[in-house]
């Protein structure tokens, strides 16, 4: 975007490092998904790739509105040619996945597909 944009921003759940840019895309197969990941001891089904609200624009400390991001996304994810299997969106970052057991997420804990 030409300009330094903070993670905090996209309000994630579980923020993941160790991996290729946009890596947890190729875990999406198809919605709703069939392939599971484990955070820890917890076991989640990869359902989509997260498509994101007018949020994301908003300034994480102000509420401003003050980044185009969604266009920006979409521009992104479109050379890349991608788009959500559920929706066919293109102004996507991150996955939506929905929890198959109980377990506490912890700081460091190892994500791995399942």
């Amino acid at each position: 975007m030409g300009q330094e944009v903070v993670p905090s921003r996209f309000r994630m759940n579980v923020w993941m490092t160790g991996f290729e840019p946009f890596e947890e895309l190729t875990w999406v197969d198809k919605f709703p998904g069939t392939r599971e990941i484990l955070v820890g001891n917890c076991r989640f089904r990869v359902d989509d790739a997260c498509e994101r609200c007018r949020a994301v624009e908003a300034n994480p400390t102000t509420g401003e509105y003050d980044l185009k991001v969604l266009d920006w996304l979409s521009k992104m994810m479109e050379r890349r040619s991608y788009k959500s299997p559920h929706r066919g969106a293109s102004h996507v970052m991150g996955i939506l996945a929905a929890p198959l057991n109980q377990g506490v997420i912890r700081r460091h804990d190892a994500i791995r597909l399942a």
